[in-house]
């Protein structure tokens, strides 16, 4: 008998965690802050869809309701795939979605990140290893083993998400703009994929919010960005100002790595692109949330058929 293998693919990153996955024929799609905190019991009524686990013995709340409701917050802020915010983050993945006893799990990574060091703690980490977490709202238990892990690059993630591997006959980067940085990666005509156009840009949603920041504290009002990325309404004004610059500025980085963009297509992804205004050169991925998880699980499906 052929036992149950399910892969998994998360898309961590600083700001949310996204989650894709498809099992026996049905898509499950998952997003959430990717943040923790210690939980407790109260009322949930008033949060939609909240996350409350038990991992190990300890509480946590997770996503909205640990940003809302928690009192020690952590966020997602570093790079490692390994940390206690990202393993606790890939229990209420695996709370979410897992509906097979053994999981394969596919983990992004930017392009600076994608070294076989970075793998090989990666392995060591979750490989072989039983995960069980415990709904503390339902009282349901989940135990699976992870019998494998792998990371690809985030932008090539979305050249398989969109392209499915067929050349697309003109040169294409392929752009991610997360909360810390902006992942590129360029293929040209042939479907080859380009590494000097390719890159890690430090520059990302949390520049755009630093504006708004800056302004409120030249007029004595301190806010993490944070706050004001969550915040809808008082600081709505400022924002448009940021993402007006914010639009010039991505364009003026990418043209630094791209000396010939007006003849590449540049196809976008990640949730900070609804805010920006790009002219017609910029094509907007579609689903552009979840490219990268999709991308990561169809990237599974090669590595494990």
């Amino acid at each position: 008998m052929q036992k149950e293998v399910q892969i998994i693919a998360l898309d961590i990153g600083r700001r949310n965690c996204k989650v894709y996955s498809i099992y026996k024929g049905k898509e499950y799609k998952v997003l959430f802050s990717s943040v923790i905190s210690d939980g407790r019991h109260i009322q949930f009524d008033k949060y939609d869809d909240p996350i409350f686990i038990n991992v190990d013995n300890a509480n946590y709340f997770v996503g909205n309701l640990a940003e809302k409701e928690g009192y020690t917050v952590t966020r997602n802020s570093s790079d490692s795939k390994i940390s206690l915010t990202v393993k606790i983050l890939i229990h209420a993945a695996i709370l979410k979605v897992a509906k097979a006893p053994n999981v394969r799990l596919m983990l992004g990574v930017p392009s600076n990140q994608y070294r076989k060091s970075v793998l090989l703690k990666v392995i060591e980490c979750y490989k072989d290893k039983y995960y069980t977490v415990r709904d503390n709202i339902t009282n349901e238990f989940k135990t699976v083993y992870i019998e494998d892990v792998d990371i690809y690059r985030e932008a090539d993630a979305i050249c398989i998400d969109v392209l499915n591997g067929e050349a697309n006959g003109k040169d294409i980067l392929f752009v991610s703009v997360g909360f810390k940085t902006t992942e590129c990666s360029y293929y040209d005509k042939y479907g080859n994929y380009v590494d000097r156009y390719s890159t890690t840009i430090f520059y990302g949603h949390k520049d755009m919010l630093a504006y708004v920041q800056n302004k409120l504290r030249a007029d004595g009002t301190v806010v993490d960005v944070i706050d004001i990325d969550s915040n809808v309404g008082d600081y709505d004004i400022l924002k448009s100002e940021a993402y007006e610059l914010a639009s010039e500025t991505l364009v003026q980085k990418l043209e630094e790595i791209v000396p010939n963009l007006d003849n590449v297509d540049v196809v976008l992804s990640g949730g900070t692109i609804k805010h920006l205004t790009l002219d017609k050169r910029f094509n907007v991925a579609n689903d552009p949330m979840m490219n990268v998880s999709k991308g990561l699980f169809k990237v599974g499906e090669m590595l494990y058929e």
